[in-house]
């Protein structure tokens, strides 16, 4: 259990310190050793003092390791668990101008992320946080590629919806981000098919749905692949490949009501850093429907906690 108190994150760091103090015993007698002839201070003092420093760096340091892991606690955030500690960014969608908008879509972005950069640069990019000293560091008034591939009810749609944005990151001085050591530790396989990065898509979906799976609306798009009371399993992904490759393209990608065929093959060669709340469902369905042109952001930001 997480310390859920400073009384109680102190008084286990004070256990940690004498712990390592007693591991050796040589470190009381460190001021009772003698000086030489000299007036100079031995070796062996030399090399006592440099244990003990050596033990109270150890002591600090675990220290530190227990107060991070008290905070994350209390807050809820951990790498490992995609449900806790999320911070939750919205994209307000329109075809053609404001007056249009079909509704808003809100993703949750794990905090601290599997990886970092990628989550923060979207989230910064939402945020328009970085704006005033780009003005192409923000989503608004980018458009989601709009054809065949990406319209519902064509043969050739890919159960995926693809915004490149402006190509200037928000994070890492606008260069493209790149995440290799946090993409080892995150890789996803697909058995016969290939692999992903980030967030595994079964330990995100393993919830019961907030939103009835059976859907009435014009849109006509079928309920989601795992029948009635799943989640909608539409997760938030990020290209590792290709030219848009660690700068602002993210794709949204209908994993769970996809042909069990595709699943989690349309993951291959990006990256998952955040999933999209289940009551948004249907605004995505009627986006992935209609053919009256691009869907475009008017706005995006982040949503208070």
């Amino acid at each position: 259990m997480w310390a859920t108190s400073s009384f109680f994150r102190h008084q286990l760091a004070t256990v940690v310190i004498l712990q390592c103090l007693l591991q050796s015993q040589s470190f009381t007698l460190m001021h009772d050793l003698p000086s030489n002839g000299e007036g100079r201070r031995s070796r062996s003092e030399f090399a006592h003092r440099r244990q003990a420093h050596q033990i109270l760096s150890a002591a600090s340091r675990d220290v530190d390791a227990i107060d991070d892991n008290a905070e994350n606690g209390r807050n809820g955030a951990s790498p490992s668990d995609p449900t806790r500690g999320n911070r939750r960014i919205y994209i307000d969608i329109a075809i053609g101008d404001e007056d249009s908008q079909l509704g808003r879509l809100v993703f949750h972005l794990p905090s601290p992320n599997l990886l970092p950069l990628h989550a923060d640069n979207v989230a910064r990019l939402c945020a328009r946080s970085q704006a005033s000293i780009d003005p192409r560091c923000t989503y608004v008034r980018s458009s989601f590629r709009h054809s065949p591939q990406f319209i519902y009810g064509y043969p050739q749609y890919r159960w995926a919806h693809v915004l490149d944005g402006k190509g200037v990151n928000a994070v890492v001085g606008g260069d493209r981000i790149d995440e290799k050591e946090a993409l080892k530790m995150c890789r996803n396989e697909i058995f016969g098919s290939g692999s992903y990065y980030g967030y595994n898509y079964n330990d995100i979906f393993t919830r019961p749905s907030t939103v009835d799976s059976v859907v009435g609306d014009s849109a006509g798009v079928p309920p989601a692949g795992g029948g009635e009371g799943t989640a909608a399993g539409v997760v938030l992904a990020v290209p590792l490949s290709g030219p848009g490759r660690g700068l602002t393209a993210l794709s949204i990608v209908r994993v769970g009501e996809s042909p069990k065929e595709w699943g989690e093959r349309l993951l291959i060669n990006s990256a998952v850093i955040g999933w999209m709340d289940d009551g948004c469902i249907n605004v995505l369905r009627q986006m992935a429907a209609q053919i009256d042109g691009p869907p475009t952001v008017v706005d995006s930001g982040i949503l208070d906690q």
